[in-house]
């Protein structure tokens, strides 16, 4: 980092520190007279500005206040149907301030109804400039429909309809619509993808003094004194047929009746340096994107597919976690290091799974350092499975949840077109994976809390309990069971409805209603734990090369290692503002991904139309029912005008017949409106 910019960034803190001492608020007058003359008032005002854009002071007449004191919440209004979303709250339409999707406001939590669920706009503090949509009859139709439904535009163009454009908008009186950028044509190869990254403005190239720093880093991989040598330890990587960045490696070894479970994460904090270009880069992506076949890197392709990537039979620096662990699944030893690995295998999931089963894997993806490798990491693998099922079985006694909602998984031709979509299959080596690095998070995030160090943790909040009710309401319905309403929501109880909904006919709808009920997980420097793990200690540390907050709690726990915690109140507070930024970035990278998978699905459903299906009904609005396909994972709506819903939104009445969420339908797909993203289905049979 610039000398320049590191001043700058110290006087930044200490404007907010002059500003947040004081609930009543400061005037310029007397945030300039604290800081000594030292800023020109002028800079003062383009400080002040930036932290009202970062979310961290309000400007309110002529004074400027601490969004923290005023306990007031900060982030992106996300609009629906006239009203809007910020954070957990939610802005009815009366409060909204003309606010549209994409709009940095400030939030003030009102109490309504006894819970503290609705907010009020107070200020939009930075319009969002540029939005995606379709130009048709000289109008623009935005993507996102709660900006509205048709703008007309500011100018005449010569465009053919339903071509995808970025436009800006001006906001005074009715809207108007300037296009700046013409996408593609909708049905083009690759339009979907473009908008995409239009939409959330998505960056696809790294600056070039960033990639000057990549360049420059050795690939030499030397054992120095700080680091234990695991390079002749039975080490390997399982992941995705497709993956190429391997940032967790497993070993598992016997000694009587303890296990001794490795994990050994890619070292990139060795790599990425605090405060240049590279860090600064990875901080501001926050997470790699990933766009079905393409990714979005969070770092440069230099180090995360090759240098910091746990290749087979290439040393490769690591962070590791060894621990011990009895046969009903207590740790009773753990150790950190930092380290020199080398993987004797590459296995993809499915031939790690046929391998387990006795069966002999393609080995299409496959790779072993060489084959002396195959006999023994074959037999460690089910070494692996024992000790996968002894945590689970402890986790699952504990309470944790295991949302195992089916994902879609798009089968392409050799021309890369989709033929078909079928819901990816939960191996047992999915599973195995998963319940180590569960593991190695929640005992370095332990560490962090047994030694009161200053972290950035992953936390699940309770569910609102009128929430669970409602659901456990529609699940009595469904299953047509009965289901007591628990005096005290915990993950223990949740557990046991979820187990009730497990193996029903409509376990996905339910799972899935479940799931909506439930809190959203984040990043945050305040431990209140893990409810839908049931854990009270958690954090991520396993995957650096794809998420930054990882790659924050790895220096955190080498600085704890070498006696060096930071406890300072600016850095707590920069901690604080990282663990925002990264939740922030994670949900545009799932918001990102599930629109395209949205996109191709309408695409493969466009060859369907006319097609009949079996479907349950998913869900009921004002426009109709929602139908999903199950046979493809795809939802589609019967639109219905005189529908009554009921309160709980478990059944609806149309035209004197009663529908209920999961009852068994048969539609037919009608049309496919690309550009609001419908799938319009019609009513054969009940």
């Amino acid at each position: 980092m610039e000398v320049l910019e590191v001043v700058i960034d110290k006087l930044k803190n200490k404007i907010y520190t002059i500003i947040h001492s004081s609930k009543k608020g400061r005037t310029i007058s007397e945030i300039y007279k604290s800081l000594k003359n030292k800023v020109s008032k002028s800079k003062l005002k383009a400080i002040l500005k930036e932290l009202e854009i970062e979310g961290k002071i309000l400007k309110k007449r002529n004074r400027f206040y601490s969004l923290k004191n005023l306990g007031f919440v900060f982030g992106v209004f996300r609009g629906k149907d006239g009203y809007g979303f910020v954070e957990n709250l939610i802005i009815p339409s009366r409060y909204r301030k003309r606010a549209i999707s994409g709009d940095l406001v400030i939030v003030k939590p009102l109490e309504e109804g006894r819970i503290r669920t609705i907010g009020r706009v107070i200020k939009i503090v930075k319009k969002k400039e540029l939005f995606v949509g379709t130009y048709k009859n000289g109008k623009v139709y935005p993507d996102d429909i709660s900006v509205g439904r048709a703008i007309k535009l500011k100018d005449k163009v010569n465009l053919e309809d339903n071509v995808k454009v970025l436009f800006k908008i001006s906001r005074g009186g009715k809207l108007k619509a300037k296009i700046v950028e013409t996408i593609g044509k909708i049905g083009e190869p690759d339009v979907d993808l473009k908008v995409v990254i239009k939409t959330y403005n998505l960056p696809l190239s790294f600056e070039k003094e960033v990639e000057q720093e990549v360049e420059v880093i050795s690939d030499k991989v030397v054992l120095s004194k700080n680091r234990l040598d695991l390079r002749n330890e039975l080490i390997y990587t399982i992941d995705p047929i497709d993956a190429k960045d391997y940032d967790d490696a497993i070993s598992v070894k016997k000694e009587g009746e303890n296990y001794i479970l490795g994990v050994h994460i890619a070292d990139v904090s060795h790599y990425v340096k605090l405060n240049t270009n590279l860090d600064k880069s990875a901080r501001e992506r926050a997470t790699s994107v990933y766009l079905l076949d393409f990714v979005i890197p969070m770092l440069p392709y230099k180090l995360s597919n090759y240098l910091a990537s746990l290749q087979p039979a290439k040393d490769r620096y690591a962070f590791s976690v060894i621990m011990k662990i009895d046969k009903y699944g207590n740790i009773l030893d753990t150790k950190f290091y930092k380290s020199v690995v080398n993987s004797k295998a590459r296995l993809t999931y499915e031939d790690a799974q046929e391998i387990l089963e006795n069966r002999k894997p393609k080995y299409e993806f496959t790779k072993f350092a060489d084959d002396s490798y195959i006999k023994e990491v074959s037999e460690n693998l089910k070494l692996a499975k024992e000790l996968s099922y002894i945590l689970r079985e402890r986790r699952e006694r504990d309470g944790s949840l295991d949302f195992d909602l089916p994902e879609p998984y798009f089968v392409r031709n050799e021309r890369g077109e989709i033929v078909d979509i079928i819901p990816k299959i939960r191996l047992d080596t999915h599973r195995i994976v998963e319940d180590f690095m569960i593991l190695a998070n929640m005992v370095v995030a332990e560490y962090f809390s047994k030694n009161n160090i200053p972290a950035i943790y992953r936390v699940h909040d309770r569910p609102d309990p009128k929430k669970i009710k409602n659901f456990i309401v529609i699940a009595k319905n469904v299953l047509n069971t009965e289901i007591p309403i628990p005096e005290k929501i915990t993950s223990l109880e949740i557990s046991k409805i979820l187990k009730k909904v497990k193996n029903s006919e409509n376990e996905d709808l339910l799972t899935y209603l479940l799931l909506r009920s439930m809190a959203k997980a984040k990043y945050s420097i305040n431990n209140i734990g893990h409810f839908g793990l049931a854990i009270k200690h958690y954090t991520h540390f396993t995957s650096p090369i794809r998420r930054y907050a990882d790659l924050v709690v790895h220096r955190i726990l080498y600085s704890s290692i070498k006696n060096k915690v930071n406890r300072n109140s600016d850095y707590i507070e920069e901690l604080d503002e990282i663990a925002r930024h990264c939740s922030k970035m994670e949900e545009i990278a799932e918001d990102a991904e599930w629109d395209l998978w949205e996109s191709k699905k309408l695409d493969f459903m466009k060859n369907k139309i006319g097609e009949v299906f079996e479907g349950i009904v998913s869900g009921f609005s004002n426009e109709g029912i929602y139908v999903e396909i199950k046979e493809h994972l795809v939802e589609g709506i019967v639109p219905e005008d005189n529908i009554t819903i009921d309160e709980n939104r478990y059944l609806a009445y149309i035209n004197g017949k009663v529908f209920t969420l999961g009852q068994r339908v048969k539609i037919k797909v009608i049309k496919i409106i690309k550009e609001f993203k419908k799938m319009i289905l019609s009513l054969l049979d009940i």
